[in-house]
């Protein structure tokens, strides 16, 4: 039970601090450093105004611990963070058992403090409302605000709440979990303004009124972001009032930056007047606490590996004016710009992909040899026994997948590998009914590979002859070293890439583990394919990956209606059915969450697994929201279910799907027709 309460430092929040909660009953004692100041508040009172009611207090204040004459249950910590290392070592001899220390300062002084007193000591704090010092023995309280107080990592602890408890006598209170989140938060805001404002001379609402100073601002938010990202801090999903969510406060790109600035400005609106402390103690030539503000954020981003140039320079310009070499000016600013420090990408797309640039795309557990991926035992998995698929409406998409990244000659001889391989099939199969067409290349060893100039090699050729009227063309960057080579074909082919996948699952093929893209860069992959103009195709191997759908990409706002998946369902850990009853059975339960989600959504199969064009053409007989498939020797090597006959070559395929087709009364889709099913405007080539 707290029943004796210091405070170490009794400057303008501490000061005011103590002597409303003695004004209260609490047994305080104020401890403070300057002799004036101490003899000032024994003789008349601790005089405060503002917006507290003009008066003095009689609080007791001491010079030095010692001289209070007792221990303490607990200490309220507000000195600068630059006096800790003198003050917390002196105050620790008087703490009583189980006593312990309040931090209610600026920054993020934690990891400092604990390695003072050690984490059991500390309770971190912070001031929602502000105060200024006028002269010894003067405190002005000039906002309102309440006390956040909770342990720094972990759920609000008994002393904690007694904590509380003695500062409701005299303040508003809320009790925080998990700390370290808010005041990070705190420090996106305060570090931003009070950096520009440090080295500018400038007020909160100056920064913001500048054009280059609060594109720098910007800039300060978005690196700390990056620090505690790479951090993992536990934000939460929703806003922890008054901020946003942390990530509407960054920006990487223009389009997205005066959004940013005005959301910035609404969130400090009644804070335009505020000079920063860093800026009143360096017109004072004091030391500032800059190391715990802008300096925190390089520290901490240098030791994750993450930039943070602005907040460097910051930085380093404060030191320079406080040893005197450098003068506070707007000046300082420009000369940040002149670095190019305030610019941002001038394409949206540029800007998600620096954000998730070190966002890991692609795992394959256990990780195989180069032989071990041109054996038999790592390409069976894609076609062991599988499952089948359907549809109904007249037109019918038949998109041409031609070789795929995995399959190799060790298991279906035919494979095509090289390029004019790749090319002839396709071409044909176009001719044959094919509207549209999946990319893959491979290289001189036939691996997969992402190189350009394959890729260009194909799509050229096919753009050549057929336009764009009469073809459209579905890329796959897939299996790219990390996330920014995996975007290299996005970006390159923007302009002939209509679709695209995006895998939303961790799926097994047979005994290996494949993650072809992680919830983060599934989302990044996203923003990017909307932002350029290219259709994401949500790929669901099982089920469960229809919600990651829905979790990661629709309630996000990253993916536009109409909603386009693709269920590809077939293979040993791929939702696997063994029979046209099941295979008929998961497509319904397949389309019946997706119409949950939307019932305007479309969707295509995949020809997966032993099936082969029998599941093509139950999908076809299947009817809405399925309106075509993919087909070819990527997903399969059986052309039917009930004998090993290996598939031929991809146009026979095409010619043997077109015959069922018109079989049951239906015809394979134009190019033109599949962009109205899945939202995309129709292209016609100029004659």
């Amino acid at each position: 039970m707290i029943k004796k309460v210091a405070v170490l430092g009794a400057g303008a929040i501490g000061g005011i601090t103590g002597a409303l909660l003695y004004e209260k009953g609490i047994d305080v004692v104020l401890i403070h450093h300057n002799e004036e100041f101490v003899n000032i508040v024994r003789e008349k009172g601790l005089h405060i105004d503002g917006l507290e009611e003009d008066r003095y207090i009689k609080v007791p204040v001491v010079k030095k611990p010692e001289d209070a004459g007792c221990k303490f249950d607990m200490v309220i910590l507000a000195v600068k963070n630059t006096s800790n290392k003198e003050a917390v070592p002196s105050i620790l001899p008087y703490l009583n058992e189980g006593g312990f220390i309040l931090s209610v300062q600026n920054g993020i002084p934690e990891d400092e403090l604990f390695a003072l007193a050690g984490k059991d000591k500390i309770v971190s704090g912070m001031t929602g409302w502000g105060a200024n010092n006028v002269e010894p023995g003067h405190l002005t309280k000039t906002t309102g605000g309440i006390f956040e107080i909770g342990e720094y990592m972990g759920k609000p602890s008994k002393r904690v709440l007694e904590a509380a408890e003695i500062l409701k006598h005299a303040f508003e209170v809320r009790v925080i979990p998990f700390m370290m989140v808010l005041k990070w938060y705190k420090l996106f805001v305060n570090a931003s303004m009070s950096g520009i404002g440090a080295i500018s001379g400038y007020l909160y609402g100056d920064t913001l009124a500048d054009e280059n100073a609060a594109r720098l601002a910007i800039k300060i938010i978005t690196e700390a972001y990056d620090v505690t990202i790479k951090a993992d801090i536990p934000f939460p999903a929703k806003a922890l009032a008054p901020f946003p969510t942390p990530n509407k406060l960054t920006a990487r790109s223009e389009p997205v930056l005066n959004k940013t600035i005005a959301l910035l400005n609404a969130v400090l609106k009644d804070h335009h007047a505020i000079k920063s402390s860093v800026l009143q103690d360096l017109e004072k030539g004091k030391k500032t606490e800059i190391d715990y503000w802008n300096g925190y954020i390089s520290a901490v981003g240098k030791k994750l590996g993450v930039a943070t140039p602005v907040n460097d320079a910051i930085t380093s310009m404060v030191k320079e004016i406080e040893a005197g070499t450098r003068s506070i000016t707007p000046d300082n600013i420009k000369e940040l710009c002149d670095k190019e420090l305030h610019k941002f990408r001038e394409e949206y797309y540029q800007g998600v992909m620096d954000e998730y640039k070190d966002v890991t795309q692609c795992i394959i557990w256990p990780q195989p040899s180069l032989g071990f991926m041109l054996s038999d035992t790592y390409s069976r998995p894609f076609f062991e026994p599988g499952s089948p698929k359907w549809d109904i409406p007249k037109p019918f998409v038949l998109k041409i997948a031609a070789c795929g990244a995995y399959i190799m000659p060790s298991v279906n001889p035919n494979q095509p590998l090289t390029q004019a391989l790749i090319n002839q099939q396709v071409e044909k199969s176009i001719d044959l009914g094919a509207c549209a067409c999946h990319i893959h290349v491979r290289d001189d060893n036939g691996m997969h590979t992402l190189e350009l100039s394959r890729f260009h090699e194909v799509i050229d050729n096919l753009r050549a002859k057929y336009g764009k009227e009469n073809l459209l063309i579905d890329g796959c960057p897939e299996g790219g070293k990390d996330f920014l080579d995996t975007c290299g074909p996005l970006i390159e082919f923007k302009d002939d890439w209509e679709t695209c996948p995006l895998t939303c699952a961790a799926v097994w093929l047979g005994n290996l583990l494949f993650i072809p893209s992680t919830s983060k860069a599934t989302q990044g992959m996203g923003e990017i394919m909307e932002s350029v103009g290219i259709k994401p195709e949500m790929v669901c191997h099982d089920l469960g990956d229809i919600d990651n759908a829905r979790r990661w990409l629709i309630d996000t706002g990253i993916v536009k209606k109409p909603y386009y998946f693709r269920i590809c369902m077939g293979e040993p850990g791929w939702g696997t059915v063994t029979n046209p009853r099941a295979l008929m059975d998961t497509y319904r339960q397949a389309c019946d969450r997706i119409l949950e989600i939307d019932p305007d959504s479309k969707v295509m199969v995949s020809m997966s697994g032993r099936a082969g064009i029998w599941g093509v053409m139950l999908a076809a007989m299947y009817g809405p929201p399925i309106i075509g498939a993919r087909v070819g020797m990527e997903d399969s090597i059986w052309m039917r279910p009930f004998d090993d006959e290996v598939i031929k070559d991809n146009p026979s395929i095409v010619a043997e799907l077109v015959k069922g087709l018109e079989f049951l009364g239906r015809r394979p889709a134009t190019a033109n027709e599949y962009r109205e099913m899945i939202g995309l405007p129709k292209v016609f080539d100029k004659k």
